[in-house]
């Protein structure tokens, strides 16, 4: 994040601020007159690298007749948050020009223009990789609004950064201990972007690998999975998903070269395979254009490992987006949807898991999977209202199979009677 005792103007953004203005110019859109801003005085804002800072011409102007301030055709940083405004690039073009009126094609190619001049202000910005440890997870969860007192190890997450929107940003630690339990042969770490200390980007990274051998030898593509990726801001977010999954993959060590043959109406096939990430959806394109190959890609949104624990039960739990049933018997975390009295879906957002519900065999009511009712006679689990306890049996009935005995105030199994 920008400070004024690190903050440096950067030409190239400055750059294309100005080829932005002129190519929505060069659409005939009228200007704005009254926004009369300087020009030369242009640069990023300090709060945000990806706002633009100005000031009007009308403001140097009282600011020289009635404070006697003289701004420097380069003002400092400290001018520069005094004085001067900032806004996003959009907002920033729509004060330049005036739209009413213009036609759609003219307001389609303005904001198109105005989409790729953020593409390309985001790419200028510098973004570090850092790896946390599953031991360090729960630190960076902790984080919360950015202060000096909500830090791990230097690292903040700014308070208008879209990842405190995440529901589990800024929960105790405690929460996370799952994560650091994790059974020897597999492991979890979280990979961040960084800029200026800020984490803009974070994603948790699943390994059927041993811990002690991740990003050391080469990882199987199929052996790793990329969960979430939370980003700072929705603006460019796909950007910033591609880069940080392509970081990872080099970071790691993932094998991108494996290839596998799928068969298709019009004959066999040779896709390149690269590991799943919960946002497939959101950066294949991007991705496909990075690798710049005539391949087809495999690259799927569902997590396709399984990852055990070393407990089968946890005082609190986190919310997880893709590992959500938690198989207690087995101590296993799967994205597979499971059923049965041992499974926890990890869906909350209170620290605590949810007893995994199903279906009435009998009625098709919801219940929890506790509440089941086994009826032996029909080899069906119910609720609780389709089923009777038949003291004549020493076992529970379907409702619907009961007979009530006035004289002995008992329900009888139907199929038992001679009627």
């Amino acid at each position: 994040m920008n400070t004024l005792n690190t903050y440096k103007p950067n030409k190239h953004f400055k750059l294309i601020t100005l080829e932005m203005i002129d190519k929505i110019a060069a659409l005939e859109i009228p200007e704005n007159n009254k926004f009369n801003f300087c020009k030369i005085s242009l640069a990023q804002a300090i709060v945000n690298p990806l706002k633009v800072s100005y000031i009007k011409q009308d403001k140097i102007k009282s600011l020289m007749e009635h404070a006697k301030v003289i701004l420097p055709l380069s003002p400092t940083a400290e001018q520069r948050n005094k004085y001067f405004n900032a806004c996003s690039l959009e907002k920033f073009a729509n004060h330049i020009f005036n739209k009413e009126g213009i036609t759609s094609d003219q307001l389609k190619e303005f904001n198109d223009i105005v989409k790729k001049t953020k593409e390309r202000a985001n790419a200028t910005l510098i973004k570090d990789f850092k790896r946390f440890t599953a031991l360090e997870i729960p630190e960076i969860y902790h984080i919360n609004n950015g202060t000096d007192s909500k830090t791990y190890e230097g690292y903040h997450i700014g308070q208008h950064n879209d990842i405190n929107a995440s529901c589990m940003q800024g929960k105790p630690k405690k929460w996370f201990e799952i994560y650091t339990d994790i059974e020897e042969s597999q492991a979890v770490e979280m990979a961040t972007l960084i800029q200026r200390n800020e984490i803009v980007a974070r994603a948790l990274v699943w390994f059927d690998v041993p811990a002690d051998e991740v990003g050391k030898n080469v990882i199987d593509s199929k052996k790793i999975y990329i969960d979430r990726i939370y980003t700072k801001t929705q603006e460019h977010r796909a950007e910033t998903q591609t880069e940080i999954y392509f970081q990872i993959l080099k970071q790691y060590k993932v094998q991108t070269e494996t290839t596998e043959e799928i068969s298709t109406p019009s004959g066999a096939i040779e896709k390149l395979v690269l590991p799943n990430c919960y946002n497939a959806c959101n950066i294949i394109e991007k991705v496909k254009a990075r690798l710049n190959t005539t391949k087809e890609i495999k690259l799927h949104s569902y997590c396709n490992i399984d990852i055990e624990t070393n407990s089968d039960s946890y005082d609190y739990y986190p919310y997880l987006d893709s590992l959500q049933y938690f198989n207690t018997y087995d101590q296993r975390l799967t994205a597979d949807e499971e059923h049965g009295s041992d499974v926890l879906k990890l869906e909350t957002t209170n620290g605590q898991a949810n007893a995994v519900m199903c279906s009435c065999d009998q009625c098709s009511a919801d219940m929890e999977e506790d509440d089941s009712i086994y009826i032996e006679t029909e080899d069906m689990r119910v609720c609780d209202d389709c089923a009777i306890y038949c003291d004549d049996r020493d076992e529970y009935i379907l409702t619907d199979d009961a007979v009530y005995n006035n004289n002995t105030n008992q329900y009888l199994y139907r199929p038992d009677l001679d009627l």
